[in-house]
């Protein structure tokens, strides 16, 4: 009785996104630790590239965005300051450990993540 119950099939479009996404990231790597290899101290300018990329991006939303927020500004303001913070840190940890410690410890961040 139970096997004439048929399943309509599931659309899994993320499928590809996640694959996609994790085959980038892995490709990111080996350019990225010979960046390292040449110079020590690029970890600090991508990230500041980065920050900056994200800031000039949003420009245009940042009036409504401010406007039309939820929580409140001192929240947002600890958001920016523990981004800025979480930034840096590992920044200079990427400068100052082998690039092989400072990826592990990047994973562990991400299992602890999920575990909490």
């Amino acid at each position: 009785m139970m096997s004439s119950i048929q399943e309509e099939p599931v659309d899994r479009p993320y499928i590809m996104v996640a694959c996609l996404s994790i085959l980038l990231n892995v490709l990111s790597v080996v350019p990225y630790v010979k960046v390292l290899a040449a110079d020590p101290q690029s970890p600090m300018f991508i990230a500041f590239v980065t920050s900056s990329f994200i800031v000039c991006m949003n420009l245009g939303k940042a009036a409504r965005l401010v406007r039309e927020r939820r929580l409140p500004m001192k929240f947002h303001l600890g958001f920016i300051g523990l981004a800025y913070v979480f930034s840096y840190l590992k920044s200079d940890a990427f400068s100052r450990l082998p690039a092989a410690v400072a990826m592990v410890m990047m994973n562990l961040q991400m299992l602890v993540g999920m575990l909490v």
